[in-house]
């Protein structure tokens, strides 16, 4: 895609959890990401879900990936692989409950989701069945029948969001 149409697609996708948020009124922390090469940019947002509630980004470390808590996104710094992560500084996401979005290369209908073959997310949220996990993708990242094999350590979304629809699971 061109830069003009990630910018595109991802605030249209900003949109609807801006909507979301509107319609079901979380006050819930948000645990964001930091969108590299052409994942969807939610970055619009969390700047209008960070004066709401608590926002948080992910952070690696070893094999784990943790979340701090972020004020601006200009706190970012450039961390492993080359993706903008919080401070360690920063103090750290220790509750149980928090809407958590979650990019992905693909998603089925059915809530299953290919990420990039580390399994960050899937460790992170594996203890933390609270937590709404929503799925952000571009719709042409949607497969449109249940064809994502998954296993006992992959964790399913809770929703799907793309620039054309929410899908509620």
């Amino acid at each position: 895609m061109s830069e003009e149409e990630v910018l595109g697609k991802s605030f249209d996708i900003s949109q609807k959890i801006i909507g979301l948020h509107n319609t079901i009124n979380w006050t819930k922390p948000y645990l964001f990401y930091a969108a590299t090469q052409n994942e969807v940019d939610i970055s619009s947002a969390f700047h209008y879900l960070n004066y709401k509630a608590t926002s948080f980004f992910p952070k690696t470390e070893g094999d784990d990936m943790s979340f701090y808590e972020v004020e601006y996104i200009e706190d970012l710094v450039k961390g492993r692989f080359g993706i903008y992560e919080p401070s360690s500084l920063s103090p750290k996401f220790m509750d149980t409950v928090g809407i958590c979005f979650v990019p992905g290369i693909a998603f089925d209908k059915s809530g299953n989701r290919i990420g990039f073959g580390k399994g960050y997310y899937d460790r992170f949220l594996k203890d933390k069945p609270q937590i709404t996990k929503i799925g952000i993708c571009y719709d042409f990242q949607l497969l449109k029948k249940v064809q994502i094999p998954s296993d006992e350590f992959d964790i399913k979304m809770d929703m799907i969001v793309t620039e054309k629809e929410v899908i509620r699971l």
